[in-house]
Parts: structure tokens; C-alpha cells; sequence
């Protein structure tokens, strides 16, 4: 997004889920919440006419992957279990927290942002 020209038209951004060899945090986690966080400040300083920003995210963002039985999720919920996996295991998490820390906390800085912007 720029200051110069004209903003307007749909952007698709996305995070890969391809996860091999990845680690936790440097290279899955801070790239996505950064990312998700600087897209919105750049929309605020650079295109303010822009009036809807569009999430689409992922089951993982909400579904502890532990859960065996079927679940009905809904907006309070999160996937702290990804979370917490990652800040005690570390590398040792595996892809699927990985992934599933990167999209929890990339949308709960999004939504931390979204009467900020």
C-alpha cells in the first residue's frame, strides 16, 4: 500500500502453510503477526479511505488440536494451546503449533488493532 497513487481494489495477502524446517518464532510466528499488524498501520497512514479489512484465517486460529470430539467454536475462543506449546517447547512444538500459534496470535493482533485504526 502506497501514499502515491490510487489504493483502492482488493488485496489478497496469506501466510504459506508449508512448515518444514521452520522454527516457532522467527520464522512463523513474528512474520505473521507482524505482518498482519503492519498491514493495517500502512491502510491507516496510506490508504484512509479504505473501509473494511477482511481477515480470512483458520480452523487452527480457534481448534486445539488435542480435542477428539466435535466442537462447536465460536468468537471467544482461541488456540492458547498452540500458544503455550510453542513458549515451553519451543522448536521442539512441531508445525501444526507452529502453525496454529502464528494464526492465534496474528488475528488476536489484528483484532487488538481494529478500534486503533
Amino acid at each position: 500500500i502506497s501514499s502515491e497513487g490510487n489504493n483502492s481494489g482488493r488485496y489478497i495477502i496469506f501466510m504459506h502453510e508449508h512448515t518444514k524446517g521452520l522454527t516457532c518464532r522467527t520464522e512463523m510466528i513474528h512474520p505473521a503477526v507482524n505482518g498482519t499488524i503492519s498491514i493495517l498501520q500502512s491502510i491507516k497512514a496510506h490508504a484512509p479511505t479504505v473501509k473494511r479489512v477482511i481477515l480470512t484465517s483458520s480452523i487452527v486460529a480457534v481448534w486445539d488440536l488435542s480435542l477428539s470430539e466435535p466442537k462447536e467454536f465460536d468468537e471467544t475462543m482461541w488456540n492458547d494451546d498452540a500458544v503455550e506449546t510453542c513458549k515451553v517447547r519451543g522448536s521442539d512444538a512441531g508445525p501444526a503449533n507452529f502453525y496454529g500459534a502464528s494464526k492465534t496470535l496474528a488475528e488476536k493482533g489484528l483484532l487488538s488493532l481494529r478500534y486503533q485504526v
